[in-house]
């Protein structure tokens, strides 16, 4: 695997990750107002993570073509934030979409082969 794809898998579970923390700072928040968001530390780490990912996929977009690099970007990160909502968030999983997340992958695979 070239360096650019290290780069594009690395921005893609940064990406990933600051989805998670975002998350988790909704669920770890003392009150609903942004000034006790900006101060917890799930929020933080996501913005961070969310600024390290855009620079990671910026420089892999230098190598890339974008039509190639999106789907890869938007179909990983989906895959990790959807494996990990059901795990840390116990959110639900249905048969329903499961058969829809495979459409999606299917979809984006056949993007990136053509």
């Amino acid at each position: 695997m070239n360096s650019t794809y290290i780069t594009l898998l690395a921005a893609l579970i940064v990406n990933a990750v600051a989805n998670i923390l975002i998350k988790a700072s909704t669920m770890y928040s003392e009150g609903n107002k942004l000034s006790c968001l900006m101060l917890n530390p799930y929020w933080i780490s996501g913005v961070a993570s969310f600024g390290i990912a855009l620079i990671l996929y910026t420089k892999a977009l230098e190598h890339l073509e974008l039509s190639l690099a999106y789907p890869i970007m938007t179909g990983g990160g989906f895959a990790i934030v959807v494996f990990f909502s059901w795990i840390l968030f116990s959110e639900n999983l249905s048969s329903h979409k499961i058969l829809g997340y495979i459409l999606v992958w299917i979809g984006i695979l056949l993007l990136t082969r053509g």
